[in-house]
């Protein structure tokens, strides 16, 4: 509209020229359509099978197409895009004729992002055979597949970023191939950037993205798209599970990233052995076993993740575990922990690094020490 606001004019294209500045290639609507072989295709195939055989060279080209074959293959549903993401994270393997062995396949160098083709294009129109197609405003591709779709919105639209995230939903409804590959989507109107992945699109699972408490849509754009930050979104900080019998899918927020990277650094400090996460609250989950079955979990010296009850460490035998690379979390780290219950737990586990959460730490308890003196003895702050 001349001389109004454009969705186009206000977001769209400045996002290309933000991406263009950190090393995405634009790629004009036609160029695209060309690469994806017409309105029903999704990857750029040619780009894939050249990106597959410099990664992998040992594979033939017959094998490059057929791992172009088995990615358009997948199901356009939220299982098929769990799978194109393994595929993404170098977690399936083809067979090697050669060294007559399977062998892992990487798609994304994840290490060096410039070694990767990057592409962002607009105007993604996707017409499946005898169905009704849709367009998305802009697709971010890696490597000839879609990863990111992201839609824009008026900024002068009230109720704009709802109409996005509902607009996302009616792509799953009606022409879900356009969702098949892509794992995160962002809606925006310049004022505001929020992001989640396909197949949840839902305001509840949504986040704003915001680095720093001011910042410009540029900074924005190029924060959340810069290629290292992004491919190891890609890698690490996309998350697919089962509740109720259905898969799900979630990213994790940007405190949540924080918290990882944090517990990681101190989990291989060998001087300290407790931390504490100050946080926000985030969807339980909930789990129950016997103190026989967290007795014999112990006792096998299993590795792997265990779940339980704070409750079900009493009177359990001291030593039960020895070793220095138990790692434990333990939530409401306020609570019992600082009466018999926790002392029961570290008695059981005395040489494992123990990492606490609460949204409410306390300075001391009836039983004596608080929240900051159990996990905090190793920072300054306490946490």
């Amino acid at each position: 509209m001349r001389g109004g606001i454009t969705e186009a004019g206000a977001a769209q294209f400045p996002m290309v020229r933000h991406a263009e500045e950190i090393g995405w290639t634009p790629l004009p609507p036609a160029a695209a359509l060309e690469l994806r072989g017409g309105p029903d295709g999704m990857l750029f195939r040619g780009v894939l099978e050249e990106t597959l055989r410099r990664f992998n060279p040992w594979m033939s080209g017959g094998a490059a197409r057929a791992v172009v074959e088995r990615l358009e293959a997948l199901p356009a549903t939220i299982d098929g895009n769990r799978e194109a993401l393994a595929w993404l994270r170098g977690a399936r393997q083809v067979y090697d004729d050669a060294e007559q062995r399977h062998r892992p396949v990487r798609v994304i160098d994840f290490e060096t992002p410039a070694a990767n083709a990057l592409h962002v294009t607009w105007e993604w129109r996707l017409k499946p055979p005898a169905r009704k197609g849709n367009r998305a405003d802009l697709m971010f591709v890696v490597n000839g597949v879609p990863a990111a779709i992201v839609e824009h919105k008026n900024p002068t639209d009230a109720g704009a970023i709802e109409r996005g995230v509902a607009q996302l939903r009616r792509y799953q409804d009606e022409t879900p191939e356009l969702l098949a590959a892509p794992q995160l989507f962002n809606v925006t109107h310049v004022l505001d950037y929020w992001y989640g992945v396909t197949w949840n699109a839902s305001r509840r699972f949504m986040a704003r993205w915001k680095e720093r408490p001011e910042e410009s849509y540029r900074f924005a754009v190029q924060s959340f798209f810069e290629p290292t930050d992004f491919l190891r979104t890609l890698r690490d900080w996309i998350l697919f599970y089962v509740e109720d019998g259905e898969t799900r899918k979630s990213v994790l927020r940007q405190h949540q990233r924080r918290a990882v990277e944090r517990i990681v650094e101190r989990c291989a400090e060998p001087a300290k052995r407790r931390g504490l996460i100050w946080h926000k609250q985030d969807i339980p989950v909930w789990r129950a076993h016997s103190k026989e079955a967290l007795r014999k979990l112990l006792a096998a010296d299993r590795r792997g993740l265990i779940l339980s009850m704070i409750h079900k460490f009493q009177d359990l035998d001291p030593d039960a575990a020895t070793r220095s690379d138990v790692y434990v979390f333990i939530d409401e780290a306020h609570r019992s922990v600082a009466r018999d219950l926790g002392t029961c737990l570290m008695a059981a586990l005395p040489a494992a690094t123990i990492i606490g959460f609460t949204g409410t730490p306390i300075d001391r308890t009836a039983a004596g020490q608080g929240t900051f003196k159990i996990f905090g003895a190793d920072d300054a702050r306490g946490y």
